[in-house]
């Protein structure tokens, strides 16, 4: 088998099965406030991410940025 393109294992399934559909996904990640501030960073710019903490004074920001980002979603759940 020949690729002219950096093809992962799952680019490799879609087309021999020719089945598979993908959802998008909002990736949270809580507790942040016992992580380093780097770490949260580099989770934060992650495409799709949020990151939440309901022990900081911007927790209840972060919430709402979540929520936000979780509207454009919500018709999947009707």
């Amino acid at each position: 088998m020949l690729f002219r393109e950096d093809a992962t294992v799952d680019d490799l399934i879609d087309v021999i099965e020719g089945n598979r559909k993908y959802m998008k996904c909002i990736y949270v990640y809580n507790k942040i406030d016992v992580i380093g501030i780097d770490d949260v960073d580099k989770l934060a710019r992650q495409p799709n991410s949020v990151v939440i903490s309901c022990n900081l004074k911007a927790g209840s920001l972060l919430i709402n940025f979540l929520r936000n980002m979780v509207l454009p979603f919500s018709f999947l759940w009707v």
